[in-house]
């Protein structure tokens, strides 16, 4: 085959030479389609990847990223994957004794689940993270980190609005019942 074309064998060619050519050929047209294939999934993978809404990573268990989405690198305030890469994941905790417990946790149960953190921006601001993946394998056989990443900063801010309502409603009626005791 070239460029994709069974290559011509002219007349007259012994018969086992025509069969030799003949499975080239199909072992030549059967690994071009598994090619194609192939990179067909790279780019599907790539597109979910560059447009998920959510942060997604994958990192080696020593903290260094080996992929980071654009949602990821928009929430985490950097510049362009290469800048957060660089960064590696140790440095986005806020809590230095976060992401060891994560990874032990990870390696004895081979997922993490609704795991909350803070991480810090780029700015060096905090921002509520939930994380959620599982320990894959890469190629060469070694543990990696494959993190869905969301952000709970204003899920999180909601929640510790309502609960200081709450307590001032509380203390409200306290202070209402004391009130009219003293009056009693």
């Amino acid at each position: 085959t070239q460029g994709g074309t069974s290559v011509h064998v002219p007349e007259g060619t012994p018969t086992e030479f025509r069969a030799v050519v003949q499975q080239f050929d199909e072992t030549s047209q059967s690994r071009k389609r598994a090619e194609e294939s192939e990179r067909a999934t790279r780019e599907r993978y790539q597109s979910i990847l560059d447009n998920a809404v959510f942060g997604m990573s994958l990192a080696r268990l020593d903290g260094r990223f080996l992929e980071v989405n654009a949602a990821l690198v928009s929430m985490l305030g950097y510049d362009s994957a290469t800048a957060l890469m660089e960064v590696g994941a140790d440095s986005l905790y806020a809590s230095p004794q976060a992401r060891p417990r994560l990874v032990d946790e990870a390696l004895q149960t081979q997922a993490v689940e609704n795991w909350e953190v803070d991480w810090l921006r780029a700015d060096g601001s905090l921002i509520s993270m939930r994380l959620n993946g599982k320990i894959i394998r890469l190629a060469d056989g070694e543990p990696a980190f494959e993190m869905i990443v969301q952000d709970i900063t204003d899920e999180r801010h909601k929640e510790n609005e309502l609960r200081q309502s709450q307590k001032m409603e509380a203390i409200g009626k306290l202070a209402g019942s004391t009130h009219r005791s003293t009056w009693s």
